[in-house]
């Protein structure tokens, strides 16, 4: 069995190597930039009396990490132990859904200021704005207006502390997000591709003058190639 355990993880190691560098070669994605215009206007959500959101608090996290370890990295590395910590510091909140007392899913939002780690940017947004991103829900609980509860439940909560709007990022293949979204009035002002292309990060931004948002790349287009250079002439 030992064997066995062995070659399938080699296996898996392999492939998500072969997917990594094909994606220096050529990948390209895009975001929406999408506005929740008014917080404080909550849409009519129908959530099953099994599902129990609340916010997550520090000392509180283990949950979260086993979650997001067992379920979420198998389509994306959202965040560490340390991460958890750092956020909570810099203020932001999570948000969970509980079915039968087992963690389903959650929601991160944020004050005025985020890091992506996919885009490799940080958004600024104005005042008495939030902005919500890293949010998952376990697949079998897809479907179940899980993800528009949380959302309805933190906006709520935030509009009682005076914020305003709302922004979050989405990949535009995202279309369960974005049906979601739209229950909450939120439209799309902005788009941002980005991608790599031999190994150079494209990041392509367009957002309206007007939208008072601002994006900052936090990384060198090269990053890849100096990084490979590095490791090879340290090796040497």
């Amino acid at each position: 069995m030992r064997r066995t355990h062995d070659k399938l993880t080699n296996i898996h190691h392999v492939k998500f190597r072969i997917k990594y560098y094909q994606r220096l070669l050529f990948s390209k994605s895009a975001v929406y930039i999408n506005l929740f215009p008014d917080i404080s206007i909550l849409p009519d959500i129908s959530v099953d009396k099994e599902y129990k959101i609340s916010c997550l608090h520090e000392g509180n996290t283990r949950e979260l990490i086993d979650f997001h370890d067992t379920y979420v990295w198998k389509w994306n590395y959202m965040f560490s132990a340390e991460d958890i910590e750092k956020r909570l510091i810099e203020g932001h909140r999570c948000f969970l859904a509980h079915k039968h007392q087992k963690l389903v899913g959650f929601m991160w939002i944020a004050v005025e200021s985020v890091y992506s780690t996919d885009l490799l940017c940080i958004f600024d947004f104005p005042k008495n704005c939030i902005v919500s991103y890293n949010n998952f829900i376990r697949p079998d609980c897809r479907g179940e207006n899980v993800l528009p509860g949380i959302r309805r439940f933190a906006f709520e909560e935030f509009s009682k502390s005076g914020y305003e709007k709302c922004y979050d990022y989405t990949l535009i293949s995202n279309k369960s997000v974005i049906k979601s979204n739209q229950k909450f009035n939120a439209c799309p002002i902005g788009k941002i591709t980005y991608g790599y292309f031999f190994g150079y990060y494209f990041f392509l931004p367009y957002i309206g003058r007007n939208e008072g948002i601002e994006v900052r790349l936090v990384v060198d287009p090269w990053h890849r190639w100096r990084r490979y250079l590095r490791n090879k002439f340290m090796k040497g």
